[in-house]
């Protein structure tokens, strides 16, 4: 069982890469991709909210925008497909040589890889920043645990993760939790200060190199200030996991027994502050689920750790016949999950490579947004938030009033994220109708606003419906006869 064959290995790439593998639907893909033209076309960080008519003067803190200009640079010479295909591989390639240079059987390997590759294929990393932060923390912690004699190469990581993604901050605490606990297990065996000094060096380092960004020292603080928004509960990933149903409620409680244990399990290698953190993130991933792919990946050594150990005694246990019905069974899975993914993958590609399947598989208003083109509407749209990305990248023609850069955002002490969810109760509604001058909503048919402006149709008219979309002209604003308007928001 610890040979390596390469067949199996191309066997497992190929498995992991379809498993990564996804189309561009992640809400906030939009305006990444515009601030990546932005800075294709001018040569500079757009500073300034050009995007939405809604809080024109913040300057936003943009810690993605080397993330944004590769991913603009990719997406609009190679299309859909190819980059993310790339980005797939890689990840897969990357993984797969990690997980082999950890444990050495072979069930071990093809269950904690397959696992990680779904577990990082659900949230769609390959079409997100997200994708950086998950395998430079996989590396780090690889490097800490298992080959320290790479730590050196961290400063570099640190260089280009912070003008990744803003997770580069959950990666500086990991990295300092290992250091003051090294520190303190020398102090304890009576280590030399000087030696001890030496361990902060590269740590020490990294936390310099993060200051090398368009923002400079700014970035840090801000992300500090957003850590504690009472904001985030408003967004999906920053809540809490939705356990509404058995099988979510199973799953979340699975993903979290996994970590702990596998928290427990590498715990004497690596050291408390491994178990200790795993506790810490698992801890915060019941408050919000976008905390559990990073438990998830700060135990997966753990995990990967205790399945090897656990079937490579097994395998020494069992006589040769108990060990060919495994090795048959493990075979049989490889074939079973190849079948699954191709069909999955295959699916998956050719939404890809189409706009209209994947935006309406993702319940994004393709068709609106195409009719719209046709037949424009006069004045400033209020659109739901989710779909704020999508259309400041598929209908520029119009500015947004909110999307997902403005989580954070607020004016006067009110975040706009909080009253935007209290935009269907009348007095909320008017209010922002008034400032803004709005003249037509755009919204999800089944939507609180919708099934409010449906009921005032004193006020409002619904002007275009679909099964994903619907929109509704304020009486007072509606042109006589509706005409075909040049471009103003």
């Amino acid at each position: 069982m610890k040979k390596k064959p390469r067949l199996v290995d191309a066997v497992l790439l190929l498995i992991g890469t379809l498993l990564m593998f996804s189309p561009p639907s992640d809400p906030d893909f939009g305006w990444h991709y515009k601030y990546g033209e932005y800075f294709f076309k001018f040569g500079h960080l757009l500073t300034e909210n050009i995007f939405s008519y809604t809080y024109t003067d913040y300057v936003w803190v943009n810690s993605y925008w080397l993330f944004e200009l590769i991913l603009f640079i990719t997406h609009s010479i190679l299309g859909s497909f190819i980059p993310t295909l790339i980005l797939s591989f890689t990840a897969s390639f990357i993984c797969l040589k990690l997980v082999r240079k950890v444990a050495q059987n072979e069930i071990a390997v093809y269950l904690s890889y397959v696992f990680l590759m779904g577990m990082l294929g659900s949230y769609g990393v390959t079409i997100r920043p997200h994708f950086y932060s998950s395998l430079f923390t996989l590396f780090m912690l690889y490097a800490l645990i298992f080959e320290p004699k790479l730590k050196k190469y961290l400063p570099f990581v640190y260089l280009f993760w912070v003008n990744l993604h803003a997770e580069f901050v959950i990666g500086l605490f990991m990295l300092g939790s290992h250091t003051l606990f090294t520190a303190v297990q020398k102090l304890r065996k009576g280590e030399k200060l000087t030696e001890i000094a030496k361990d902060f060096i590269v740590p020490a380092a990294c936390a310099v190199v993060t200051l090398i960004n368009p923002n400079g020292l700014g970035l840090h603080i801000t992300l500090f200030k957003e850590l504690t928004l009472p904001v985030k509960n408003y967004v999906q990933e920053w809540s809490h996991f939705d356990t509404s149903s058995v099988e979510k409620y199973v799953t979340y409680v699975f993903l979290l027994s996994v970590s702990l244990v596998g928290g427990f399990v590498l715990r004497k290698k690596a050291g408390l502050w491994y178990f200790l953190l795993a506790i810490f993130f698992a801890v915060f991933s019941i408050k919000a689920s976008y905390m559990i792919r990073v438990m998830f990946i700060f135990s997966f050594y753990g995990f990967l750790y205790g399945l090897d150990h656990f079937f490579t005694k097994l395998m020494n246990f069992l006589d040769e016949h108990n060990q060919l019905i495994i090795k048959r069974f493990v075979k049989y899975s490889y074939v079973a999950s190849l079948i699954v993914v191709l069909v999955n993958g295959s699916w998956k590609i050719i939404q890809a490579s189409d706009i209209k399947y994947w935006s309406k598989e993702s319940k994004y208003p393709y068709d609106a947004v195409v009719y719209l083109k046709q037949n424009p509407i006069r004045g400033r749209m209020l659109n739901a938030y989710n779909w704020g990305g999508y259309l400041i990248w598929q209908y520029p023609e119009r500015q947004t009033f909110i999307d997902g850069r403005m989580t954070s955002w607020r004016e006067d002490g009110k975040y706009f994220m909080e009253d935007y969810y209290k935009i269907s109760q009348p007095e909320t509604l008017n209010f922002y109708v008034e400032k803004y001058l709005i003249t037509w909503v755009f919204d999800h048919p089944k939507s609180k606003l919708s099934r409010y402006l449906t009921q005032r149709n004193d006020l409002w008219e619904e002007y275009y419906r679909d099964d994903i979309s619907v929109i509704f002209i304020k009486k007072s604003s509606k042109p006589k006869p509706y005409e075909l308007l040049e471009n103003v928001n």
